[in-house]
């Protein structure tokens, strides 16, 4: 019969903390949803005023860089096609020193 009444105790007990530790916890998430509040408005004002600018800067930056780096490769075979056009145009002065 003790262990009943024991246990009964116990039971008691741990429903009033748990309905301590409820009120506690609203009473913090009460307290500290103004700041939830502030922290998401500041987030959405650096993602619009820095986060937006500077991703379109990036893309702008990636739309001048990104033919330059494929054209890159064809640098050799550019210069020699260069070079052939060089030899291989025709250049009035070079005849007229032939004659």
């Amino acid at each position: 019969m003790e262990i009943i009444a024991i246990l009964v105790a116990v039971l008691v007990i741990v429903i009033i903390f748990k309905i301590i530790f409820a009120i506690l916890h609203i009473g913090f998430w009460a307290l500290t949803l103004p700041f939830k509040i502030l922290g998401a408005l500041l987030g959405l004002i650096i993602l619009f005023v820095v986060l937006i600018p500077a991703g379109i800067v990036a893309l702008l930056a990636g739309l001048v860089v990104v033919p330059l780096v494929l054209i890159i490769p064809l640098l050799p075979v550019l210069a020699i096609a260069f070079g052939l056009w060089l030899l291989m145009r025709n250049n009035p002065s070079r005849d007229r020193n032939m004659v």
